[in-house]
């Protein structure tokens, strides 16, 4: 699937309660598996804080950092505990510094250096930087004295495709690389809220960026229908909890057994992650294929539309939108939108050295051999026989939480024709554990609450 980034303004909207933040959340859609791979990484008083979503796919919010503020749009993982963003003393050399906002200490009265280094492993390589202090703002919430990563190295290329420019964790302070305090522990114990809850309201329409709400401090009953069932952190670290059944169809999968298996709600991956084997027989099950390779594949086949249209444009010093817009692959919410800026971004990239007209065609030419391509498959269905496709479900607590076709199949374009992608990707899991990502928590409101260490879901309205 695409990643079609779609910027929206961040607005804050202040729940009732003193201290309530409802922070919007942007939604985008990118590549599913882009979504998965960034996360196989490491294994008030309240505020709502509107989440901005890849469309869909991954959401993102603005925070500031340092005084006066500096903008910075994050993803908020709750599988992760570190603050981290690019700093102005990223290598230049690696393309997913150039293309994100970037922090510079030097700007900021509120800087108090740190130095100690870090470093955080991800599927594609190390993250690493240094630790700084600052002032970081999240809608009415002001976080003194916050320790957080300055990133100097990003691996791989993965991160470019990314519309957000760092990641703010909300896991648990036992996984903390450095034990840096998380953000949301620092709320708490600066009193920015009443209550140390919060929770996740996704907007899953695929045609609306906004509505989906990170809210700090507490819930907003009125994203969500009935009671919440609340069922207690197994383990703290990745909000992890017991499930008692996996069912296709209503069949059960006997993968958990009489003890049951782990369960992680995670904001910070896109889909449904589960046992490979477990996997591979709900996607046979689902008729779905395989399809490996496929950035590559949409790559090569933007290039022989449009690379002239592009060239033309770059050298002119048009911006990527811009390129993208005119070639017509940023238009009516496209799909190939993401694919296309990526690519612009790259070779705007590379054109800082001033290179000359036949290097630059050079460079537009060889995009795609520098695209990811890590062995990462996705699973395409048969988009005419999603209708008739069982349905998931996930018993927790007793009760069934239970996913439509309509909820985990997600649909992309793929030069101009419709594609269907299963949501379900396995990987070698410890304890039949299960990863619910945002297709999961988009179907149900997911609450956090760390006060009295349970998870909590309810059907959303």
């Amino acid at each position: 699937m695409k990643y079609f980034p779609t910027f929206v303004t961040l607005l804050l909207l202040l729940a009732q309660g003193r201290c309530l933040l409802h922070v919007p959340l942007t939604k985008t859609v990118l590549s599913p598996s882009l979504g998965k791979r960034m996360h196989s990484i490491p294994f008030g008083s309240g505020s709502t804080i509107p989440a901005k979503s890849f469309s869909n796919i991954q959401y993102y919010i603005e925070i500031g950092i340092g005084e006066p503020e500096q903008k910075f749009y994050v993803l908020p993982d709750t599988g992760s505990s570190n603050l981290w963003v690019p700093s102005k003393y990223c290598d230049r050399m690696q393309p997913a510094c150039e293309v994100h906002h970037k922090y510079d200490h030097d700007k900021s009265s509120s800087y108090v250096a740190n130095g100690t280094s870090f470093s955080i492993q991800y599927g594609t390589g190390a993250c690493q930087g240094i630790f700084s202090q600052d002032t970081v703002t999240i809608g009415d919430f002001v976080v003194k004295n916050q320790v957080f990563g300055e990133v100097i190295k990003e691996p791989g290329m993965d991160l470019i495709a990314f519309r957000w420019d760092g990641i703010l964790g909300l896991g648990y302070d036992t996984i903390a690389v450095g034990h840096a305090t998380p953000v949301w522990y620092n709320m708490i114990n600066q009193g920015l809220v009443d209550k140390a809850v919060f929770s996740f309201y996704l907007n899953r329409n695929a045609s609306e960026t906004e509505g989906s709400e990170l809210i700090l401090g507490g819930v907003d009953s009125t994203k969500f229908s009935g009671d919440v069932l609340y069922v207690p952190v197994a383990k703290k670290g990745f909000w992890e909890f017991k499930m008692d059944d996996v069912k296709i169809g209503g069949n059960s999968l006997d993968i958990c057994g009489t003890e049951g298996c782990l369960g992680a709600a995670d904001s910070g991956t896109s889909l449904i992650a589960g046992p490979s084997a477990t996997v591979a027989k709900i996607n046979a099950a689902l008729g779905a294929t395989s399809k490996a390779n496929f950035l590559i594949d949409e790559c090569k086949s933007m290039l022989e539309q449009y690379s002239s249209e592009m060239i033309d444009n770059i050298a002119k010093g048009m911006d990527a939108s811009g390129v993208c817009q005119d070639i017509g692959m940023c238009a009516d919410g496209s799909s190939d939108c993401s694919s296309c800026l990526l690519m612009v971004e790259l070779a705007q990239s590379a054109l800082k050295s001033n290179v000359s007209q036949a290097t630059l065609e050079n460079i537009v030419v060889g995009l795609c051999d520098v695209l990811p391509n890590s062995g990462v498959v996705e699973y395409v269905v048969d988009c005419d026989n999603v209708s008739t496709m069982p349905d998931l479900t996930f018993t927790i607590g007793g009760k069934e939480f239970t996913l439509t076709p309509n909820d985990y199949v997600l649909q992309s374009e793929v030069a101009g024709k419709v594609e269907c992608i299963s949501s379900f990707f396995g990987f070698e899991s410890p304890g039949n554990m299960w990863i619910l990502g945002d297709v999961f928590m988009g179907r149900f409101y997911t609450v956090f609450d760390l006060e009295q260490n349970r998870v909590g879901f309810a059907p959303v309205v």
